[in-house]
């Protein structure tokens, strides 16, 4: 289906199938629309079923400019395990991940060889993992226990240094970008946005959120609960040698200033996992919601590795 606008109308492109039955051994249901990072942002169509639901695997073809032809007959992808329902298909630091449910393969060719590398951790219906705003989030079906409808979840998804993928759990029940002030901890890579930031793995099985440059912010909208002028602690590490400052805005990096505190290296030693330390400041904010948007201030790259924060 097309249409000039994103809410319709819309209308058959074709009057029939993109992909014939006889076009392959294996329905064509449940497709995904892959277009890569190459020179010509090259797109693909994925699409395939399991030996049990009457295919042989996933398959793969490359489409035309126009999006509704094909530019190659559709080809098996190759695959050391046995593929499910409705495959996904996304491309991260020139690896393709190719996914079902949470169930993932890589390769470094779109065509495979995809090696299985085991689940993520949060979802056993169809999806599809998406980049927005400096975050990676995981969107798929959630059944009912009758099995008779079916609703949305959307997760968080972070990477491990080695590639792999890693899913929370915990915000697939509570939902993401929305956050309760009386949590223990709200992990930093649970953000909504952010500029010149970047999430990496630390010691503690966990991830940070790095602020690389100076005026590098990062948003977490919609924390419900905040007393006023209430306390903030925020836990990691500073760096640079001449420290680095931290703003508390409303909403964006040119919102309304909350408070501010200056951190010093020198209470963060560089060589120890003892470097994460809590920083603390009573913020002057109204009592309610709060959309709250942290800005990083100083010299260098790697300014602040945040780990979680709290409220008091």
């Amino acid at each position: 289906m097309v249409s000039d606008r994103p809410g319709g109308p819309f209308r058959d492109a074709l009057g029939e199938p993109l992909l014939a039955d006889s076009l392959t051994p294996t329905k064509s249901y449940d497709p995904c629309v892959f277009v890569d990072d190459d020179a010509d942002r090259t797109p693909y169509i994925v699409f395939g079923t399991p030996v049990w639901a009457g295919g042989d695997s996933y398959y793969i073809a490359r489409l035309n400019e126009d999006m509704i032809s094909l530019a190659e007959r559709p080809r098996k992808i190759e695959l050391d395990n046995d593929a499910d329902d409705k495959p996904d298909l996304f491309k991260r630091d020139g690896v393709y991940y190719l996914m079902w449910q949470s169930f993932y393969a890589t390769s470094r060719n779109v065509y495979g060889p995809y090696t299985f590398c085991g689940h993520g951790g949060a979802a056993n219906e169809h999806g599809n993992i998406f980049q927005w705003n400096n975050q990676w989030f995981h969107c798929f079906g959630v059944q009912d226990p009758t099995f008779t409808f079916r609703s949305t979840a959307m997760c968080y998804v972070h990477f491990k240094k080695d590639g792999s993928l890693v899913e929370d759990d915990m915000i697939v029940v509570q939902g993401v970008g929305q956050y309760q002030a009386d949590w223990a901890r709200i992990q930093a890579e649970w953000f909504m946005a952010g500029e010149g930031i970047r999430k990496q793995e630390n010691a503690y099985n966990g991830f940070d959120v790095v602020a690389d440059r100076d005026v590098a912010w990062v948003r977490y909208p919609n924390i419900r609960g905040v007393g006023e002028d209430a306390g903030l602690s925020l836990r990691g590490a500073c760096f640079p040698p001449n420290g680095c400052a931290i703003e508390v805005r409303e909403g964006d990096p040119q919102g309304e200033l909350l408070g501010m505190l200056e951190v010093d290296p020198r209470d963060a030693p560089l060589d120890s996992w003892r470097g994460y330390l809590p920083v603390n400041l009573r913020m002057r904010n109204r009592a309610g919601g709060l959309d709250l948007c942290l800005v990083f201030r100083g010299e260098g790259a790697d300014l602040f590795r945040f780990d979680w924060f709290r409220f008091w």
